[in-house]
């Protein structure tokens, strides 16, 4: 944890709205393995940007698929969220991360 509060993790995975479904982030280079992002820091960024669009009323990711057609590296990304289908019960979110403009990440 931080003096602020705020855990280290909280913060690598922060989120920052830009716009309707969009969001800036910044890739952190301390949780990279081999130079490169760790695929489960990558998804709880993804998430974490979806629970924002998703709502209070499903806070919480229940389910996550994800394709990874590359490998983004540390530094600033966009992350643009969709909502597929707004239920009751649980809703249905595509959740897509680039870096400068090309395909990282599809959840």
């Amino acid at each position: 944890m931080t003096g602020s509060g705020v855990s280290e993790f909280d913060q690598a995975t922060a989120v920052r709205l830009t716009g309707e479904g969009r969001y800036a982030a910044e890739l952190h280079p301390e949780w990279s393995i081999g130079g490169k992002p760790n695929g489960g820091y990558l998804l709880a960024i993804l998430a974490r940007a979806g629970c924002l669009s998703a709502g209070p009323e499903h806070p919480d990711p229940l389910g996550v698929s994800a394709a990874f057609p590359a490998s983004p590296e540390p530094g600033q990304v966009e992350v643009e969220v969709e909502v597929v289908r707004r239920g009751r019960a649980f809703s249905t979110l595509r959740v897509r991360m680039t870096q400068d403009g090309a395909p990282q990440i599809d959840a």
